[in-house]
């Protein structure tokens, strides 16, 4: 720690962290929840294109509201987001009862929260599938069929 305090030029730890942009890691008291330091990120995400009105309405996706969760891998999240408002369809940032489906991409399990095995979009849409709610699961794979690329 001393080491790299002195390679960055300041003489705290509270300095360094700033420095790297790294935020510290907390415990609760009394639980057994953790969560480690983690950097922080301030780079702004382009807003969320909106749905094509003039998209074909017999698409598949068209007027649907759909959310992403993870990494995809053939495409970024924005070209996703790009091509399903290209579909008529309204890409969202969050999972509600307002969405029809969530695309599942490969999951980064260091981001879970500690003790969860799926991300909070992915538990939050199946705490909706079992209130009722029809939100469909699917897999980029599937996104890329419905999408035609």
């Amino acid at each position: 720690m001393l080491a790299a305090m002195g390679e960055h030029g300041v003489d705290t730890l509270d300095a360094l962290l700033e420095k790297l942009r790294i935020r510290y890691g907390r415990q609760e008291w009394g639980s057994q929840s953790w969560e480690g330091c983690r950097r922080r990120v301030h780079e702004r995400r382009p807003p969320i294109p909106q749905a094509n009105p003039d998209a074909d309405p017999d698409g598949l996706l068209y007027g649907r509201s759909v959310c992403i969760t993870g990494t995809l891998t053939s495409m970024t999240r924005a070209e996703a987001q790009a091509l399903l408002a290209e579909a008529g369809a309204q890409a969202t940032g969050s999972v509600s009862h307002r969405t029809d489906i969530l695309v599942v991409g490969v999951a980064d399990p260091s981001r879970f929260a500690p003790g969860m095995a799926l991300s909070s979009k992915h538990r939050r849409a199946q705490e909706l599938l079992d209130a009722g709610h029809d939100i469909e699961v699917i897999t980029e794979a599937d996104l890329r069929e419905q999408l035609a690329v």
